[in-house]
């Protein structure tokens, strides 16, 4: 059996998507969460084969997730599924140690077969999301088209998410067990590399790269 973890912060979606799994003999569903938190401490409990993470999720992304996952449950491999076709944002989400990338609205036909090529070693890749990656590679390659989001650390991820959901300084150093000036050195480290200088923009850039979501 492959073991899967389901996490999307909207509930019919997540129930949606986990309805349509459960029918399939050989995947088992062991765990869903709505945030890429619940869903790293799911893969440290369940240690499943597969883990679907939606990018967009409150309290930690899917891309964070993916990064964490990976690095705590190595054999656990990682599908994400997005509504986001943009360049940066598929090139994060692999760069983050994802072996699948399936568009939401394609979601249903193709997750099981994502599951079952990712399960056996290989990469699954929507159409559309083929198609930009190699776009990518022929224009050239990862050196001369890096991701503005390449620059920032997890944690500076973490935190440029939380500012983007009106979380306080204070606040965001209680979640993540930092002190203030820590979140302050963060948040001007953050500015610097995307050469940002206002919470607003980096509100907006939060939400169009699908860090964050109103």
């Amino acid at each position: 059996m492959i073991k899967v973890i389901v996490a999307d912060d909207h509930d019919v979606v997540r129930k949606g998507i986990i309805s349509v799994l459960a029918k399939e003999r050989d995947i088992e569903i062991v765990g869903e969460s709505r945030d890429g938190s619940q869903a790293l401490d799911a893969c440290l409990e369940q240690r499943p084969d597969i883990v679907i993470l939606d990018i967009t999720m409150p309290e930690m992304n899917g891309i964070v997730a993916s990064k964490a996952i990976r690095e705590v449950c190595p054999s656990t491999r990682v599908i994400i599924m997005s509504m986001h076709v943009e360049d940066d944002i598929i090139y994060e989400a692999l760069k983050s140690g994802a072996s699948g990338y399936v568009l939401k609205e394609g979601v249903i036909d193709e997750l099981v077969d994502a599951i079952r090529v990712v399960t056996d070693g290989g990469t699954y890749l929507s159409p559309d999301v083929a198609s930009t990656v190699v776009r990518r590679l022929l224009e050239g390659g990862d050196k001369e088209k890096e991701s503005s989001l390449s620059a920032l650390s997890n944690r500076e991820m973490q935190v440029l998410q939380l500012l983007s959901e009106g979380k306080t300084s204070r606040e965001i150093a209680n979640q993540l067990g930092i002190s203030h000036k820590t979140v302050d050195n963060h948040k001007s480290n953050i500015m610097k590399k995307l050469d940002i200088y206002d919470v607003p923009t980096l509100v907006r850039y939060a939400l169009k790269t699908g860090i964050s979501k109103l």
